[in-house]
């Protein structure tokens, strides 16, 4: 048998985005009544976008998406609470 192209019942993941997203949620974690400039422009307070960016990623873990894991970033989510654990709480 010879494989030839993609496996399509996979999820690609893509590069860092984990890591990124557990650096982006811990700023937040830590600084939840701050505030982050969408576009530069439009402020929102980072609690809201902390609870949409996770929402979205549970969404397509729950829809399957195929090009961005959402499975991926829940675990840069998971990092991102552990580490603010440690950080405020002294847990861990």
């Amino acid at each position: 048998q010879i494989y030839a192209g993609w496996d399509v019942l996979r999820s690609n993941a893509l590069g860092a985005s984990a890591a990124v997203n557990a650096i982006v949620l811990l700023h937040i974690f830590l600084k939840p009544k701050g505030l982050i400039y969408l576009y530069m422009v439009i402020p929102v307070p980072a609690a809201l976008v902390g609870v949409a960016w996770i929402g979205l990623d549970l969404w397509r873990v729950n829809k399957g998406q195929g090009q961005t894991s959402g499975a991926s970033h829940l675990g840069g989510t998971l990092v991102a609470a552990l580490v603010w654990a440690r950080i405020r709480k002294g847990w861990i």
